[in-house]
């Protein structure tokens, strides 16, 4: 990963590890996901970015938290890993 620069457009992609994420977002027109970056910093080898996410709506967004609040645990409330990469536009 790289510092990227405000205003760099970036494609979201994300999905747990059963794949579900992903074809809930995709019938809900949110998948990929498209983010903004607004600011970035290094933090060591690493690097830290705030992401504006475009293109959906408040409703939107809301059903966005509650999927992944409903894939970072299952009914045993065991994590489970919901991975994701972000590409420039």
């Amino acid at each position: 990963m790289q510092l990227l620069a405000p205003g760099t457009s970036l494609r979201i992609e994300m999905d747990a590890k059963n794949g579900a994420l992903k074809t809930l977002l995709a019938k809900q027109g949110m998948y990929p996901l498209v983010g903004q970056v607004l600011w970035g910093y290094a933090q060591g080898a690493e690097f830290v970015h705030g992401v504006l996410l475009a293109e959906i709506n408040e409703e939107q967004g809301e059903v966005l938290v509650q999927h992944l609040l409903e894939f970072a645990f299952d009914s045993d409330e065991t994590p489970v890993p919901v991975s994701g990469t972000a590409k420039e536009a």
